[in-house]
């Protein structure tokens, strides 16, 4: 097992040395673990990072943990303050994610089972479906290189959920090969279709 606290100072420093650029309003957090030779990036040997990404903040304490056993990868990431979690975590062929925020009731969840991709978003304060401010719930779905966009799609290998809650939009995406899972977050104000 891995794990590693960092503090303020040394968590700021971390991120700007592994990132490089950081959004001037949202940070971007994402997370990242592969099936074999897990990726390192940083420059205590963590080999997860992840920022959270709530309110553009890094001064509470962030806690990452990384462990291996077998070949499952099992990742958290936590922020106190702000009720902020993040975890994924690999068994096998099946590949599941989730983040949630206590504060403003936003659930994601993301996971994958075998060759089918499901995907949940719902905020507990107001309705996802025929919303048309406040909140975007897009769902796409994508096998061998096509595109689909649909409500319920089932079959296909990646699934994309996406939540805009005021001026943040959370994504999630789950990838069949290469990277697990990735985890951002923007200010970026665009129009979305409600599906």
């Amino acid at each position: 097992m891995h794990t590693q606290i960092i503090n303020d100072d040394t968590f700021t420093a971390s991120v700007s040395g592994v990132l490089g650029t950081l959004g001037s309003v949202g940070l971007v957090a994402k997370s990242m673990a592969r099936s074999t030779d897990l990726v390192h990036q940083s420059q205590h040997g963590l080999q997860v990072w992840c920022i959270s990404p709530w309110h553009g903040l890094v001064s509470a304490s962030v806690h990452g943990t990384v462990y291996r056993s077998g070949a499952s990868v099992h990742i958290t990431v936590y922020r106190s303050d702000a009720s902020v979690h993040s975890k994924v975590y690999r068994s096998g062929a099946s590949v599941h994610s989730t983040v949630y925020r206590s504060g403003a009731s936003v659930h994601s969840t993301v996971y994958r089972s075998g060759a089918s991709v499901h995907g949940t978003v719902y905020r507990s304060g107001a309705s996802v479906l025929a919303r048309s401010t406040g909140l975007v719930h897009q769902s796409m779905a994508r096998s061998t290189g096509l595109v689909h966009q649909s409500m319920a799609r089932s079959t296909g290998l990646v699934h994309l959920a996406i939540v805009r809650s005021t001026d943040l939009m959370l994504h999630s995406t789950a990838r069949s090969t290469g990277v697990v899972h990735q985890w951002s977050a923007s200010s970026v104000d665009q129009s979305q279709s409600v599906m």
